[in-house]
Parts: structure tokens; sequence; C-alpha cells
């Protein structure tokens, strides 16, 4: 990163969209607390995230990450980050479920929301596919209800209808957090109140949707490029 400067209202909607590799992850890992830069600083309403109490400072955010670890225990629990002796609100846990798009699986499942996870560990266990899994995570992160929410290419893993549906969802799934969307996929960024693109480990441009595609830079470059290979497509599959 270089020279990288910018500031987020609280209840913002914000994208960081740019190929693979320019710093999207590292730059909300930063924010969050879980990278400590070497020059510079991060500041939260104000101060340093190094003068906040590290533990208190991670319940403000919630992240859906790209790599991550699930326990073989149940799927309630896993959702809810709940251990043995806690309670589950299961008003809100299904509630969760619903808007993350996981009712269905669920509900086929003889044990539900009970079943656990890993058939290595539990006999009735069961593995969730990479879309399922993606959708777990959303609703763990709705579950939890943070003040500020990271979605890091949530949809990486969704087939074009799960896709589709999240998208509809955003507001509700962001409705009361600030929240930083990262995506590749440049046409999932039209619901964002400010997008960053990140190039060459800098911001190029910065705008909402129809400003950077009026403005003929690199987002509308890098827009065109992906909606031409999507239309290809549909043609290939029409043929």
């Amino acid at each position: 990163m270089e020279h990288i400067s910018f500031k987020i209202e609280a209840g913002e909607k914000i994208a960081l969209v740019g190929v693979n590799g320019a710093g999207k992850t590292t730059l909300t890992m930063l924010m969050c607390g879980l990278l400590v830069p070497d020059e510079g600083e991060v500041l939260l309403d104000g101060h340093s995230v190094l003068e906040y109490n590290r533990d208190e400072m991670y319940t403000l955010f919630g992240v859906v990450p790209q790599t991550y670890h699930l326990l073989p225990v149940s799927l309630a629990r896993n959702i809810a980050a709940a251990d043995r002796n806690e309670e589950i609100d299961w008003d809100r846990l299904n509630r969760c479920i619903e808007i993350a798009g996981l009712t269905e699986k669920i509900t086929s499942l003889p044990d539900g929301a009970e079943t656990p996870l890993d058939r290595t560990v539990n006999d009735n266990g069961i593995e969730l596919s990479g879309g399922e899994t993606q959708k777990l995570l959303l609703a763990r992160l709705l579950y939890r209800d943070p003040l500020c929410i990271i979605l890091d290419e949530p949809t990486a893993a969704l087939d074009p209808i799960a896709e589709d549906r999240m998208y509809h969802q955003y507001n509700e799934i962001a409705a009361h957090a600030t929240s930083v969307f990262i995506s590749h996929r440049l046409a999932s960024t039209r619901f964002c109140d400010r997008i960053y693109l990140l190039d060459g480990a800098r911001f190029a441009e910065v705008g909402t949707h129809d400003e950077l595609m009026a403005a003929h830079g690199k987002y509308r470059e890098l827009f065109d490029v992906q909606s031409k290979y999507y239309r290809e497509g549909a043609i290939e599959d029409g043929e």
C-alpha cells in the first residue's frame, strides 16, 4: 500500500474493487485491527485502533472472510458461535438462516439446525458445499449484528441465482451497519454508496458506479471487459 488515505462515515456502504492481488483483503485487515501498519495509522472514531482494548474492538466488526474455520459442532452453534453452556436465541438464529438463504438446506436435514458438521468426527455429521459454507458464514455475521461488516468476496462460491438473491438483500444485511464489500465482480457494486478501485497499491479511482462509468477510466475498462465476457458466454450457452 502506498499513500492510502480515506474516510468511511458511519452507515456508509463501501466497495473495494480491483484485480486479484491489488491489496483489498490486506486493507480490510488493517481496518479491523488484524494487521498493524508499518507506517501511518488507522483511526476508529478519531482514535488510533492501538488505543482500544483489542477484544472489545473486535466485537465491533463482523467479517465474512475468504479463509475460515468451522467447528465439528451443530450448524446452530457454528452460526451462533456459542459453546455448550450458552443459550441460543432461536428466533434470531432462524431469521439469520432465512436471510442468508440456508433455510431450504437446513429444513431438508432430519435434525435441522442441530445437525453437526464434519463426518470424520460425527457419525451423523454433514459436509457443506462451498456455497452453503458462505451462506453459513453470512448467517454467523448476521447473528452477531456488528456495527461494521466486511464481506470479502462473499458470493465467490455461490451460483448466479443465489448471488443475485444476496445482492437484492444487501440493504437488509447491512441495514444498521457500516459495510465494506470486496469484490472483483464490478456489476455487484451498484448498491454501494462509494466504490474505491485499487490499482498498483493505490486508489486509482473513487466514486459511485455511474460516476466511474462516466469517467471512462480503469473502472469502466474493467467493467466493459467483464460485461463482454458474460455476454459472449451467454451467446455460447445459447448456441
